[in-house]
This record gives structure tokens, C-alpha cells and sequence, in this order.
């Protein structure tokens, strides 16, 4: 019998061992899978046409306008009620840009249109306000238009044309960041969960300090890895910049920080000199299957010895392709302060809708400030947008004449000239 006990021992031993390493190799590979989407991820892509040859909408709304402070500024309460809505065109290999505007303002509705062309830009010039503020004193009363030149417009389009290129490329090195970071989450904080077949990452209020840590750990190991990316990621998104020179501050900082004894040794350390700031909750969803919801939520609890807490929220739920992206997002940031009885909110929430040929979104912009219950600024803004890729888009810019248009650097000085491309 007692050799049967002891064989039956062995064995669930030896099931045990053979089971653990069977078992971290299943959370390395969840992890690595996790990886491997992100490298083949191609929801964040771009369709040139849209940002090349397009058509579209812009809208802003002041929906809420009132609290104490608008009292403080005679301009401010006109503001109340105003929007403005664009209705453009854009055709960005010849250099041109056409918008139809709608402005209301001051319980005023003023209409109007507006171009781009290679580095001249063209107003409409048969608003009234316009012809108030700025053709009072022009005999010609005939006037259809006001143009000028600035060659800053030039650098505009120049940056215009850079901007899919590096648009592709800040995506690939945030792609190639958001790798480096996830290689160095601890295998813990990943699980694969097959009845919501889904991969899923959370990290709680005690964890949040041991991931900082593991992720500084592997930026002071792969330093060279780190500053590569960080560099790159900034050319892309501003071309002057010196990869070499960001890549140089970057490995020095590093290199001061650890012999400065000021660089990270343990997750305490991170904790104390977090002191006031500290996550909530960390949890993100992503699905095993193509197409499927992906969720990011991340909440931060905000403390001072002045008296002062709050909350950062961001919630963030989309799902399909890139032909086919949907999604909405939630971030705001409230605070309290005790010591003199203030409170702030600020708030943004969305939705947007990306496809092959078309893209939407809407989202509303709040702000709330109030100083012992007595409301200083309540504002709350709505923006859409609508976009159309539009290969065969046309913009046909005003013919501008002696009789029709003035520069607008005339108004100013004496003597106008017309470019002679306009003539």
C-alpha cells in the first residue's frame, strides 16, 4: 500500500512538472499572439485618396455657453449659440482648396467662401461684415474678393504632401513602441480567454507600479533598441528634427539617470516617487478573431497635500477592419479641491466610423467649473466631420481681375498688384 501511495505521488509530481512548463509556454505564447496582432495590425492605415482628392464637412457648435465668468469680458456672450460649418473640397496634388462657410455669431448669420491656391489665398469679400470691417473705405464698390500671397503656404503643401508618408510611418514605429512595451509586461497580466475568445490584460492598483518597473527595466537594457524608436517615431512626426541628436539626449538621460543612482531600482521606488498618483484600473480586451471588439480602459486616481483629488478616465471600444472601423471613446479628467471649494470637469466623448472611401465622427467637448456651488463656466461644444475620398474632385478658383478683387496688403498700403497667374 505504501508503495502505491508513493507511486501515486510520483506520478501526480511528475504531471505537475511536465504541466508547468506546458503552462508558461500557453502565457508566452498569449503574449507573443498579442505581439504578433499588433505587428500585422492595419487598422491604423490611411487611405490616400481621402487626404489627397477629397470632399467633406466640418461643424462646430457652442451648444452651452453661461457661468459667472462670461461677465468678465463683453465678447464672451456673443459667443453663445454661434457655429461654424465648412463644406470643402480638397485637391492637394494640384495645390488647391475650396470651402463654402457658414458662420453664426452674435445671433448673426454670415455666409461666405474661401480658397487656397499653390501659395494665394482667396476670400469672399460680399459679406457684410466684411465690406464693414475692411472695404469701408475702398471706392470700388464692386469688389468680389481679397487675395494675397504668403509663402509660408508653400512649406504648407510642401508638409502636405510629407504627411501620408509620415503619417505611415509614425504608425509604424507607435506599432513598433507598443511592442517594446508589451515584451515587457510581466506574463501574469495576460490571459487568454477562450469562451470570450479573447486576450485580455489587466493590471490593478498594487501591479501598476510592478509593470512601470519592468518596463524601465527594459529600457535600461535595450537603451539602444529604445532610442532608435523614440527617434524615429519624432521624424515622423516632425521631419526637421535630428533622429541622431533625439537618439543622443535620450541615451544620456538614461545613462545620468542610473549613474546619478536617480533610475528606478524597484517597484517601491516607482511608488514613492509616484506619491499622489496612482491607477485604478487598467484593463484591455483583444480579440482572437479578426473584426472582433477591442476594449481599452484605463481609470488614475489624482491626490496633493493641498486638498486636491481627482480622476482621469479614458475608455476606449472599436471593432472591424480597415475598411471598416467603428468605434466610440470616452477621456475625462475631474477635480476636487477642499481647501477652496472648487470643482472642475472636463469631459470628450465620440464616436467614429472609418471605411475604404469615407470616414465620420462626431464628439462633444464639455467643460464645468464651479466655486462653491455658484457655476463660473459650463460649456459644451459638438464637432463633426465627414469626409469622401473623391479621385475626380474638381476646385474651380475665382478668375480675379482689376474689377473684381483687391490685395489685401492694399488695404494697408497704397499700391496693389495682382499676381499675374490671375490676370
Amino acid at each position: 500500500m505504501k508503495k502505491k501511495l508513493i507511486a501515486v505521488i510520483l506520478c501526480m509530481t511528475w504531471c505537475l512538472l511536465t504541466l508547468s512548463p506546458a503552462f508558461a509556454e500557453t502565457t508566452l505564447s498569449t503574449k507573443q499572439i498579442l505581439i504578433d496582432q499588433l505587428k500585422n495590425n492595419e487598422l491604423y492605415t490611411y487611405n490616400n485618396e481621402q487626404y489627397q482628392k477629397s470632399k467633406g464637412t466640418l461643424t462646430l457648435q457652442i451648444e452651452t455657453l453661461d457661468g459667472s465668468l462670461l461677465a468678465m469680458d463683453d465678447m464672451l456672450p456673443k459667443f453663445k449659440d454661434s457655429s461654424l460649418a465648412l463644406d470643402y473640397k480638397l485637391n492637394a496634388p494640384e495645390k488647391k482648396i475650396a470651402a463654402d462657410y457658414k458662420v453664426k455669431f452674435d445671433n448673426e448669420n454670415y455666409n461666405g467662401a474661401g480658397y487656397l491656391d499653390g501659395n494665394t489665398y482667396i476670400i469672399s469679400a460680399t459679406t457684410p461684415i466684411i465690406k464693414e470691417l475692411l472695404l469701408k473705405e475702398v471706392p470700388n464698390k464692386d469688389i468680389s474678393y481679397i487675395y494675397g500671397s504668403q509663402a509660408g503656404l508653400e512649406e504648407f503643401w510642401e508638409q502636405f504632401a510629407k504627411q501620408m508618408t509620415n503619417q505611415q510611418i509614425a504608425v509604424k514605429q507607435f506599432n513598433s513602441l507598443m511592442e517594446f512595451l508589451l515584451e515587457a509586461v510581466p506574463d501574469k497580466y495576460i490571459t487568454l480567454s477562450l469562451s470570450q475568445q479573447k486576450i485580455l490584460l489587466d493590471v490593478d492598483s498594487n501591479g501598476f507600479y510592478d509593470l512601470l518597473f519592468a518596463i524601465s527595466e527594459k529600457v535600461k537594457n535595450e537603451r539602444e533598441r529604445f532610442a532608435d524608436i523614440i527617434a524615429e517615431t519624432a521624424v515622423a512626426v516632425d521631419p526637421s528634427v535630428d533622429p541622431g541628436e533625439i537618439k543622443k539626449q535620450i541615451l544620456a538621460g538614461i545613462e545620468s539617470s542610473i549613474a546619478g543612482g536617480n533610475y528606478p531600482d524597484s517597484p517601491e521606488y516607482i511608488k514613492q516617487k509616484l506619491d499622489g498618483f496612482k491607477l485604478e484600473k487598467l484593463h484591455c480586451e483583444f480579440p482572437l478573431l479578426p473584426g472582433g471588439l477591442s476594449k481599452i480602459y484605463a481609470a488614475f486616481n489624482i491626490a496633493d497635500e493641498s486638498g486636491a483629488n481627482g480622476k482621469m478616465v479614458l475608455d476606449i471600444n472599436f471593432s472591424g477592419s480597415k475598411s471598416n472601423l467603428t468605434g466610440n471613446y470616452t477621456a475625462g479628467f475631474t477635480m476636487q479641491n477642499k481647501s477652496d471649494n472648487t470643482n472642475i470637469g472636463v469631459n470628450i466623448a465620440g464616436q467614429f466610423k472609418n471605411r475604404t472611401d469615407d470616414s465620420d465622427s462626431n464628439a462633444r467637448f464639455t467643460v464645468n467649473y464651479k466655486k462653491e456651488n455658484a457655476t463660473l463656466i459650463n460649456l459644451s461644444l459638438i464637432m463633426t466631420s465627414n469626409a469622401q475620398a473623391d479621385p475626380t474632385v474638381r476646385i474651380t478658383v475665382p478668375r480675379l481681375t482689376p474689377y473684381n478683387s483687391i490685395n489685401f496688403d492694399s488695404l494697408k498700403e497704397p499700391e496693389s498688384k495682382l499676381p499675374e497667374s490671375k490676370l
